[in-house]
């Protein structure tokens, strides 16, 4: 959240950076029926939300870089799109967002739970490392896929209709 803040507040850091990234996007969803955004964004939220998980590994580091980035990036991209056209359009966000922001926080969880496990060594790590990513892989495929597929119709619903 916080990242979020300092995203929406200033939106100076790594703009241009942001900004090319996001036409980049743009250009090559532009031409994409709705079912083919739709499996897109899913598969984009997938991968970022796989990584989240699977990286636990390196003492919970690259869980947590991934979360202050998608928090500052999704306050650029709110504090763009507010400026432009108008601060009600986020409410464009929220649908989406009820199924996408808990997926990706659970995803970093499971990796910040691995990498803490990992930066405590207990006595039976490396069992407790196969157990956390089984369990882990196990809520994965329950509760985070299922989410985000429901994200991804909504968010490609919402671009393309609305």
């Amino acid at each position: 959240m916080l990242l979020f803040l300092v995203g929406f507040a200033y939106p100076y850091i790594m703009s241009e950076e942001i900004l090319k990234y996001m036409r980049e996007i743009i250009m090559s969803t532009q031409d994409l029926s709705t079912t083919q955004l739709i499996i897109y964004i899913f598969l984009n939220n997938l991968k970022a939300s796989f990584f989240a998980f699977a990286l636990g590994i390196t003492f919970a580091v690259l869980p947590l870089a991934l979360l202050a980035v998608n928090g500052y990036v999704l306050g650029f991209v709110s504090r763009l799109v507010a400026s432009q056209e108008g601060i009600a359009i986020l409410w464009r966000l929220f649908p989406h967002g009820v199924f996408e922001l808990p997926a990706i926080l659970f995803s970093v969880g499971m990796g910040l739970k691995i990498g803490f496990d990992l930066l405590t060594m207990k006595p039976r790590v490396i069992k407790t490392l196969k157990e956390n990513y089984l369990e882990g892989l196990r809520f994965f495929v329950l509760v985070v896929i299922p989410f985000l597929v429901i994200a991804a119709i909504i968010e490609g619903l919402l671009v393309k209709f609305v």
